[in-house]
């Protein structure tokens, strides 16, 4: 029989557990929060920008009363095409964060796609190139798409980080998508931004663990990633280095993969 001592320290034990599992949680939302509002930011950017300046440019035509009807029209349509476009990255953005009811199959690539519409203005940017290489078609994974597609964002968010740590004239993202012997599809992120310095490499999927300057990492992205490939996927997060750069794999179980039209 235990001991009263006994029992209250596994109570404090479990509690501590608990405790520490819901920090994780917090951090991983604030991380997830800060995420989509720096993506919104740079999304917003550029046609912000653009209908400061269409208005800046029709106000002094009309003081100058230089302008005519047709720019005008051409002005206001302009405008409201910007605006179209930020709708869009509403839209966009809600439906990547509206939670997924049910487990379903999803096509690998259409994912793929749709995280890289939320990203791909910040590649851009940073002078990334993206290249995708499907050796398999039609490739289907069974599980919660959101969960995939916010694992996949934050491997490219943690690519795009790496290259700010090197200087190359050429930026590359290689997404492969494939199948192995034995039926698990292999998704492979490849990038030629530096690596992972090898006396950490061990470290880099522990909770609260970054290597990143302050105030750009949380130390949560990879280890949520691996968790979600892990528990809801039955699948298979990991890291190789390469020569001048890394490849995060995800290779999801045969049991989960599916070809199909």
């Amino acid at each position: 029989m235990k001991s009263y001592s006994h029992v209250l320290n596994e109570i404090d034990s479990s509690e501590r557990s608990i405790d520490y599992a819901h920090q994780i949680n917090q951090q991983k939302k604030l991380a997830q929060l800060g995420e989509m509002v720096a993506m919104i930011a740079h999304q917003w950017r550029q046609p912000l920008n653009a209908i400061s300046a269409t208005a800046i440019n029709l106000a002094l035509k009309v003081q100058m009363e230089e302008f005519y009807p047709e720019e005008i029209e051409k002005g206001a349509f302009f405008i409201q095409n910007q605006c179209q476009k930020m709708s869009q990255t509403i839209e966009t953005f809600m439906e990547f964060v509206k939670p997924s009811k049910e487990a379903s199959y999803f096509f690998l690539r259409h994912s793929i796609d749709e995280a890289l519409k939320l990203i791909e203005r910040q590649l851009y940017t940073h002078n990334i190139s993206i290249k995708i290489i499907e050796e398999q078609e039609g490739i289907k994974i069974f599980g919660y798409e959101d969960q995939f597609e916010q694992v996949l964002l934050n491997l490219l968010s943690n690519a795009r980080d790496a290259f700010d740590e090197v200087d190359h004239d050429e930026k590359n993202l290689i997404l492969s998508i494939s199948l192995g012997d034995e039926g698990e599809c292999i998704l492979s992120i490849e990038d030629n931004g530096g690596g992972v310095p090898e006396a950490v490499r061990d470290k880099i999927f522990n909770p609260f663990f970054t290597n990143k300057e302050d105030g750009k990492g949380t130390g949560l992205g990879l280890y949520m990633s691996m968790e979600i490939i892990k528990k809801s996927f039955d699948s298979t997060l990991r890291h190789t280095p390469i020569k001048g750069g890394s490849r995060f794999e995800i290779v999801f179980n045969p049991t989960i993969t599916s070809l199909g039209l």
